[in-house]
């Protein structure tokens, strides 16, 4: 986590922290067209969450295990994602 906070979108980005549905968090950093994404599930509920990403595999930066974004959807399980990509807005 120390190494994700050091890094430029982190630093000088602008970031965005937005309550969702079924007790997840949502928190956004933008640096250009980059964005990284972080959803936090708080009583360890599943959900479908909107990202604004597109459809692709990407690498979760907490564990490195692959992430399926499906029509701007990702299923959102236990465990806490962190992704980072090219935003499609």
């Amino acid at each position: 986590m120390h190494e994700l906070s050091q890094s430029d979108i982190q630093v000088s980005g602008s970031y965005k922290v937005t309550a969702l549905e079924n007790d997840t968090v949502e928190v956004t950093y933008r640096y250009g067209n980059i964005i990284r994404i972080g959803l936090f599930t708080l009583k360890g509920m599943s959900s479908e969450v909107p990202v604004a990403l597109p459809s692709d595999s990407y690498t979760n930066m907490l564990n490195n295990s692959l992430v399926q974004v499906k029509d701007g959807i990702i299923q959102l399980d236990y465990d806490p994602i962190v992704i980072q990509g090219k935003t499609n807005e």
